[in-house]
């Protein structure tokens, strides 16, 4: 990978000038390229951002030499290709993030007006890091969560969008160094707990939240939540009798599995904080073997289906036996018992994960508000080098709400502070 001088370097022998607005996009450049291994959304973004600044400046484009970068375009003709190839990335150095400009390449004719310095008006590029369809982009607004690192806490911060800023995803950082996340040893800060079974590389977590997370709000009330159950028939306990019948692990009875804490997360969604929720109750294990191609297939067709998804949940519980009975830890919180929950994060060391950054941080910020609710609910985050589907949409978690051996009631307790800490980051009106 080329350090920043070298990026320079390259850049200015290859367009023959030494401008300050060369040097500017030179510097987006280094950035994003640094990023590029964490996944394509923080690039996205990137690109959105350096994009805007660029345009933001147009009025000065008559000023300056800029356009003799563009010698060879003669005529409007000309200069849109050459533009197209810009956005694109073709055959620059700008290639190895051509990703996240390519996303962008609605804002051509912008660009054409700085060259030619024609315009100063510009519009503000979509922040968050998959672009909607034309229908919908402009009935769509965004919030954005900072986070304030404290030297043993986090905690986040809401910022609606101003128009004319994105907001850094750090707002005040006072954690000495890096954040870094061991191949052999767990990590704790405040809350937040990540083990790392599957022995995934190191990684600076401090480097994911340099974007904040960009949340879309629809005016129309457009679906932003997906649930679905790869694992439809992970059942529950109903009696204490339940827990010693150690081979009845399964059932398609939807009030005792997991559909159950789905429902829940959906009612409270739906009727507390407004948020369209689209809750497929599609039986994905008829095949128990075959569960995750038939989820990613269902995955496919509903995001097709419904472009304005952000954010898929993959609802599962998890399970293991102890004493000759099924084993339900539990959580008690003000005369409640909740079955803790825990947080499978696909990493995508087999396959490139575009969402890990945004996956991240988005698990950071609700253990940081369900823990707010009811401390010690939360189990972990575990690092998984497979992506477990959540690598479809823009935002896609799994999580385990409690154990085989918990009791529905404790459940679906579990799955109602999972849908208030949901309901906070998604809903129009909530904080």
């Amino acid at each position: 990978m080329k350090d920043k001088n070298e990026l320079l370097k390259d850049l200015k022998s290859h367009f023959n000038t030494k401008l300050i607005i060369v040097a500017f996009v030179a510097e987006f450049v280094m950035l994003a390229v640094l990023f590029c291994f964490a996944g394509r959304s923080s690039v996205q973004k990137e690109g959105s951002y350096a994009l805007r600044d660029i345009l933001s400046n147009a009025g000065a484009a008559s000023s300056t030499q800029y356009s003799e970068i563009y010698s060879g375009a003669t005529d409007d003709g000309e200069l849109e290709t050459f533009v197209s190839k810009y956005i694109a990335g073709d055959n620059m150095m700008m290639s190895s993030i051509s990703p996240s400009l390519a996303g962008y390449i609605n804002h051509e004719y912008n660009v054409k007006n700085y060259i030619q310095g024609k315009s100063t008006e510009t519009e503000t590029p979509v922040s968050d890091n998959k672009v909607p369809t034309d229908d919908k982009k402009d009935s769509v607004n965004y919030k954005y969560y900072q986070f304030v690192l404290n030297g043993d806490s986090y905690h986040s911060e809401l910022l609606i969008d101003g128009a004319d800023s994105v907001p850094a995803g750090v707002l005040i950082d006072q954690y000495s160094g890096k954040m870094i996340v061991k191949a052999s040893e767990d990590f704790r800060y405040g809350p937040l707990l990540i083990q790392n079974p599957s022995k995934v590389p190191e990684f600076d977590l401090k480097e994911y939240l340099k974007t904040p997370l960009a949340i879309p709000m629809y005016e129309d009330n457009s679906p932003t939540v997906m649930l679905y159950y790869t694992h439809t028939s992970e059942s529950y306990c109903v009696t204490e009798n339940d827990k010693y019948a150690l081979k009845q692990n399964n059932t398609d009875d939807s009030s005792k599995n997991v559909i159950a804490c789905g429902n829940k997360i959906t009612d409270i969604l739906k009727n507390k904080y407004g948020v369209s929720v689209l809750n497929d109750i599609t039986k994905n294990d008829v095949d128990y073997n075959n569960a995750y191609t038939a989820s990613e297939s269902l995955l496919k067709k509903k995001l097709a289906e419904n472009p304005t998804v952000d954010l898929v949940v993959d609802i599962h519980r998890d399970s293991y036996n102890e004493g000759g009975k099924k084993s339900g830890p539990t959580v008690s919180c003000e005369g409640k018992s909740y079955a803790p929950i825990t947080f499978v994060m696909g990493t995508g060391c087999y396959v490139d994960n575009d969402n890990r950054e945004d996956n991240m941080k988005l698990a950071m910020l609700l253990i940081e508000k369900m823990e707010q609710k009811v401390p010690g609910i939360t189990r972990y985050m575990t690092l998984r080098k497979d992506n477990y589907l959540s690598d479809y949409a823009n935002k896609g978690l799994l999580v385990e709400i409690g154990f085989s051996g918990n009791y529905v009631t404790e459940a679906e307790n579990t799955a109602s502070v999972f849908a208030e800490a949901l309901g906070e980051v998604y809903g129009h009106n909530a904080r």
